[in-house]
């Protein structure tokens, strides 16, 4: 059940404060944006919480709580590897100050532990490092071989959510790759489209020449699920609209046209 609260209008910056409840707790809400004759009203819930931070008289000194509120961020240079390889990472640590609760840089002079662990949740390998003058840490690990491919990590001992996770797998890296331009303009139902992507070496060459298969397919969907509460959610089915086969021009771009044909069996006020 949705309960209006209310009606705030946004800063020249487009920004705007929610005020706290009155009785102090934790809440979820959806925000109903309207602007001029636009209206959006988002999925999303955003959930809504008050907290007591530790108070400066919780601690002594600002090492300790540098210590409770420390964390490292992970950073390695792909998302996935092949057993064998070499995964390069890199860290940053950080706290607050324990006065302004300002995000801050972290100074810690002792060496940091960090632990390969494998798809079995296994430590594999380990590696002692030190902060920097400028709070952050580079390493690197090998992977190993001839053991279960899947989700691999790299964790921080002592430091709590500390951690980034990786794909290890078997797979052949392709020579080159294949995306579209973003789309200009706005289109409504029945529009006619056109959307050009281009195919690029990894070495910067173009890819002319190249043969494109695609596939067009519609599928209808519902910005406001929660209308259909408590009655039947509409019927829709998956319709290909188009497909064919194309070439890569000698600037390696295609383009694929099409109609958005709209599924009007699907009553306009459900708004799909």
């Amino acid at each position: 059940m949705l309960n209006k609260l209310e009606l705030l209008t946004a800063d020249k910056n487009g920004y705007l404060k929610i005020n706290a409840s009155k009785n102090n707790d934790e809440r979820n809400i959806r925000l109903e944006i309207t602007y001029q004759k636009d209206k959006l009203f988002l999925a999303d819930i955003q959930y809504i919480y008050n907290y007591d931070d530790n108070n400066v008289e919780d601690y002594k000194n600002q090492k300790k709580y540098d210590e409770d509120k420390a964390k490292i961020f992970l950073f390695t240079d792909r998302s996935i590897y092949r057993p064998a390889q070499l995964v390069y990472f890199k860290g940053i640590g950080v706290t607050q100050d324990y006065k302004t609760k300002k995000n801050k840089l972290l100074e810690n002079k002792d060496s940091i532990k960090l632990f390969l662990t494998d798809a079995n949740s296994q430590k594999v390998d380990s590696i002692k490092l030190l902060l920097n003058d400028f709070s952050s840490f580079n390493g690197k690990f090998r992977l190993p071989e001839n053991q279960l491919n899947g989700e691999f990590s790299i964790d921080v001992d002592g430091f709590g959510n500390s951690a980034i996770s990786f794909s290890v797998e078997e797979y052949k890296r392709p020579k080159f790759y294949a995306e579209f331009e973003k789309v200009k303009g706005i289109y409504r139902v029945n529009d006619k489209i056109k959307i050009t992507g281009f195919a690029k070496a990894y070495a910067g060459n173009i890819i002319d020449g190249a043969t494109v298969k695609y596939r067009v397919t519609r599928v209808a969907r519902f910005l406001y699920p929660w209308m259909f509460w408590g009655r039947q959610f509409p019927q829709t089915q998956p319709l290909e609209i188009t497909n064919g086969e194309i070439k890569t021009g000698t600037d390696g771009k295609f383009t694929i046209e099409f109609e958005a044909i709209p599924d009007l069996s699907i009553d306009k006020k459900n708004e799909p």
